[in-house]
């Protein structure tokens, strides 16, 4: 019988991945290069309260110093509601439960701190302040400066993220710059807290494409220059392939696949996980048509609910529709979710997974 629990999520079974084993399979004291994590989460889930329902099921990953993490799927797959619960920023009615701990190295007086910059560059901004006067509150909240030392602080902000002309720049108002310049200006903002995270919501989606690119090479400047950590989401995943050092593949509220940039786009694992690289353009064509992908992304609440995915591949059979996969770390780092993975090279202490056909 397909479906067999309408209003609620299975359990995972024994075997699962325990929310210790991370995206990156390996444990939080590796971080990228073997510096250290930075953000650790065991068991997120986000539940709408009044109803009961599941928009995330259980979610653990992790992100090292310096990493900078691709949050990759369609719309509804539940990337910025996890985001704005790592924040902290879910509404009244949207609960979150789990664990989440943001560390850092030893005696880092930022261990704690994390910021987000926002999809909608002006929507974040108030229309009726200056940017001298954002730039300004939120130094004051975050560092013991003097008043008359903010002004010279917040123009240092501007000119971090390559501003021309800083100090014009703090008596304008949102409406007077482009949305690039907004966008410049809410990375400011961001990286003015000092943070040891930078969450990135859909970052360059209202930006041309030049400008997306120099919104991407500042934030890898400053990824680089501050040790920060990035998790970004993005439905680009030709800029993923670019910047990422590591993808994170959500479906319908569940993680289905994680791993190096390189193994994912190179070997993907989760039949989703090929089919949404199948359908990125490729120039030239050479006469083959572009893949979709049928169905959509079941809505919260809405089965099925054993693997999300189910109902949309080609692989499914009852088992997908009645028993939860396990997540499985694969060779190389890659962990799936999933029955009939495209894989069956399996790390050491994993179960075995079989070969799809």
């Amino acid at each position: 019988m397909r479906d067999p629990m309408p209003n609620g999520y299975p359990p995972t079974p024994a075997g699962a991945a325990k929310s210790g084993i991370c995206c990156s399979g390996r444990d939080c004291n590796g971080g990228k290069g073997g510096i250290g994590c930075v953000l650790k989460v065991e068991s997120l889930t986000v539940t709408i309260s009044a109803h009961g329902v599941t928009i995330v099921q259980p979610l653990s990953f992790e992100i090292g110093r310096g990493e900078m993490v691709a949050l990759v799927g369609e719309s509804g797959s539940g990337k910025s509601i996890t985001c704005r619960a790592l924040m902290g920023l879910l509404p009244a009615n949207i609960k979150s439960s789990g664990h989440i701990a943001i560390t850092g190295g030893q005696g880092d007086r930022r261990v704690g701190k994390v910021a987000m910059v926002f999809q909608d560059p002006v929507g974040t901004l108030n229309p009726v302040r200056t940017i001298g006067f954002h730039l300004r509150e939120i130094l004051g909240l975050h560092s013991k400066l003097p008043a008359a030392e903010l002004r010279a602080k917040a123009v240092e902000a501007l000119h971090s993220v390559r501003i021309r002309d800083p100090e014009a720049t703090l008596s304008l108002y949102p409406h007077q710059l482009s949305g690039g310049m907004n966008q410049r200006v809410g990375i400011a903002l961001a990286l003015a807290a000092d943070p040891l995270l930078l969450l990135a919501d859909e970052p360059t989606s209202s930006l041309d494409t030049t400008t997306q690119a120099e919104t991407m090479d500042l934030i890898g400047e400053l990824r680089e220059k501050n040790g920060l950590a990035v998790l970004f989401v993005t439905h680009d995943l030709g800029l993923v392939n670019q910047r990422a050092d590591r993808v994170i593949v959500m479906y319908g509220g569940q993680l289905v696949e994680s791993g190096p940039a390189q193994k994912i786009f190179t070997a993907p694992t989760h039949p989703y996980t090929a089919a949404l690289l199948r359908s990125i353009p490729k120039l030239p064509s050479n006469g083959v048509p572009l893949e979709g992908i049928p169905g959509q992304v079941p809505a919260p609440g809405d089965g099925p609910f054993c693997c999300r995915f189910s109902n949309r591949c080609p692989k499914a059979d009852d088992k997908c529709f009645s028993v939860t996969a396990p997540e499985v770390l694969l060779e190389g780092g890659q962990l799936v979710r999933c029955h009939y993975p495209i894989s069956s090279q399996v790390s050491r202490g994993g179960a075995h997974v079989a070969t799809a056909s």
